[in-house]
């Protein structure tokens, strides 16, 4: 990609709660295409453009949002406002073993109606002038299936364009209609992106896949240019026109919190795309800010950029 880099990032931002319910709880916000923005964000050079598109409310709160995310310099020109909605929220518990669970409010999230926004259309004609879009599984499964097609028909039109498309496969099943509905988006984004991340354990979880190589081999199977398997502990794989590498994770990792660890891994494997480091190099990197993300708690948290070799 030519210098100075611009991507967008396209999800929701929510407002989250963590922490024992019914006790102090820990105020923040989070999102797994902002998490993947911000990160990036401290990883690419100060003249790089990251951008974040969404839809937040026009309260007192959602104006703190946006500032907090200007302050990890996300350039929040495409964070629309909505006079009516809110964004969403959701709480988190951490389970001893650092996984974690979720409860959301989010039905009627700002973000939800995204490409219903009467500036949705100069949002877009903006974006041709960008190097690459990310999304991710849950950036689509928020839409009401006509928006989610109108979504698709606009990525389209930028891959035409010559925009990279990278696309991170989150599968989250309550966010989903119903099982086909996500297989057929899914495949729509695997054939239409330059570079697709999965989680293997939402792989299996949506596909059935028996292991990472049948996983592999249905994935490659439409044609995605470069491929990255994530699979926690066991490392990561990528993929790319017969060629394959296989990086393992960092060793000897206390795990206090996963949240973020796959939007992490995706900024860090990004920063080192971007850069033109080899396959292994992006794995490691990776892999790398990922291991520190986990080892403290909450979705943002700070990392020893000197230690990442980026």
């Amino acid at each position: 990609m030519k210098n100075p880099i611009k991507i967008a990032f396209i999800g929701e931002c929510m407002l989250e709660l963590s922490g024992e319910p019914f006790s102090a709880m820990r105020q923040s916000f989070g999102g797994d295409t902002v998490n993947t923005a911000i990160y990036l964000r401290k990883l690419l050079p100060s003249d790089s453009t990251v951008s974040f598109v969404s839809v937040i409310g026009a309260d007192a709160l959602n104006r703190e949002l946006r500032e907090r995310l200007d302050g990890y310099s996300i350039d929040t020109q495409f964070v629309l406002e909505d006079e009516v909605r809110n964004c969403g929220l959701y709480l988190i518990s951490n389970r001893e073993d650092g996984e974690r669970d979720f409860q959301y409010w989010r039905g009627q999230s700002a973000a939800r109606f995204m490409m219903r926004h009467h500036a949705i259309e100069r949002v877009f004609s903006l974006l041709s002038g960008y190097n690459a879009v990310f999304l991710s599984g849950i950036s689509l499964a928020i839409l009401p299936a006509k928006d989610r097609d109108n979504l698709l028909n606009r990525l389209a039109q930028l891959s035409a364009a010559g925009i990279t498309i990278a696309f991170d496969g989150n599968f989250r099943p309550l966010l989903w209609p119903d099982r086909s509905a996500a297989q057929k988006t899914f495949e729509t984004m695997y054939r239409l992106s330059d570079l697709v991340f999965v989680t293997l354990d939402d792989e299996q979880d949506l596909w059935l896949d028996a292991d990472i190589d049948v996983c592999a081999r249905r994935l490659e199977s439409y044609g995605i240019p470069e491929l990255v398997i994530k699979n926690g502990a066991d490392g990561c794989r990528y993929s790319s026109g017969g060629c394959v590498v296989n990086t393992p994770a960092i060793e000897g990792i206390q795990v206090r919190d996963t949240t973020a660890a796959g939007d992490s891994f995706n900024a860090g494997f990004l920063a080192a795309w971007i850069d033109q480091r080899s396959p292994h190099e992006c794995n490691r990197i990776g892999n790398a800010l990922a291991s520190q993300v986990i080892q403290r708690v909450g979705a943002i948290v700070d990392v020893d950029l000197s230690s990442i070799g980026i």
